[in-house]
């Protein structure tokens, strides 16, 4: 008779795992003690989480790339994305694990204001896009939803509100004025 023996550390590892894959999806505040930045709640975020934004101006460059999110602010002029004129005000970029954000990701309810573009490779050289959302995925199409945004008085040499490539998103009631 031939035995089997199993590593606890693995198994506890591989039931943790199942476990979160399961439907353990998580409430994040922003602010809150755990997470006073919205950069702060997507760091810690995993697949299925939802990041709920308080009214407020938040002062944040924002990268978003490697999980399905729902990122709700309280709605346009009441969440505030303030890019402070040094970059995107908010990022979907590939950090590295072979995932992009899909259909299933969300960003809704925010004013993003003062963004400025990326610099990114493009066919005649370097160039700047996307002073409010700037997205280029590295694994292929991505495609989250965007909703109820206003995007004002942002810069960039391409799509000083919105630069994506290979991007298959849905955009709905997005007010983009002053760029």
């Amino acid at each position: 008779m031939m035995r089997t023996t199993v590593n606890p550390a693995l198994l506890l590892l591989v039931l943790s795992l199942l476990v979160r894959g399961l439907g353990a999806q998580q409430v994040l505040n922003v602010p809150s003690a755990s997470h006073p930045t919205i950069q702060s709640a997507i760091n810690a975020a995993a697949t299925g989480d939802t990041i709920l934004v308080a009214a407020g101006t938040y002062y944040e460059n924002l990268v978003w790339g490697s999980a399905d999110l729902t990122i709700q602010g309280a709605g346009p002029g009441q969440s505030i994305i303030d890019g402070s004129n040094v970059d995107s005000c908010l990022t979907i970029w590939n950090t590295g694990n072979g995932f992009d954000p899909t259909i299933a990701s969300t960003f809704a309810g925010f004013t993003l204001r003062n963004g400025k573009g990326k610099v990114f490779n493009w066919v005649f050289g370097n160039e700047v896009g996307g002073g409010g959302i700037f997205f280029r995925p590295a694994f292929g199409p991505a495609a989250p939803t965007f909703r109820d945004l206003e995007i004002t008085n942002c810069t960039a040499v391409f799509g000083a509100a919105i630069y994506g490539k290979y991007c298959h998103s849905l955009f709905e009631r997005i007010h983009v004025h002053g760029n």
